[in-house]
């Protein structure tokens, strides 16, 4: 991981897996997650920035939508339970939800 401390960056395309930015300042620009690595942000302040996914990060974007819009009402409360777990601070790698009685298509 490379940390990178008290820096400024201005009008620029900050790729951000694989980074500790600590007490940072991102003053127009493009943040890019691709989901291929750890991130982590200590104390950094945002001016009007632009946040992108790409990648893996993404797929799994696209992934949750599809699972939102294609398995009904089981699809719509999983996601939720996942946001819900991301609203208080901690998401497992199971999230627990009910049985989905219909046969759905899903597809990204």
């Amino acid at each position: 991981m490379v940390s990178v401390s008290n820096s400024t960056f201005s009008n620029a395309t900050v790729d951000l897996d694989f980074h500790h930015f600590n007490n940072c300042l991102f003053e127009n620009c493009i943040l890019v997650y691709r989901g291929n690595g750890p991130v982590s942000m200590e104390g950094c302040r945002f001016l009007s920035p632009r946040w992108v996914f790409d990648g893996s990060a993404l797929n799994t974007i696209r992934y949750l939508i599809a699972l939102y819009h294609g398995l009904g009402e089981g699809g719509q409360k999983l996601v939720e339970d996942l946001f819900q777990q991301i609203r208080q601070g901690g998401v497992t790698n199971q999230v627990p939800h009910e049985n989905i009685e219909q046969a759905h298509t899903v597809s990204t």
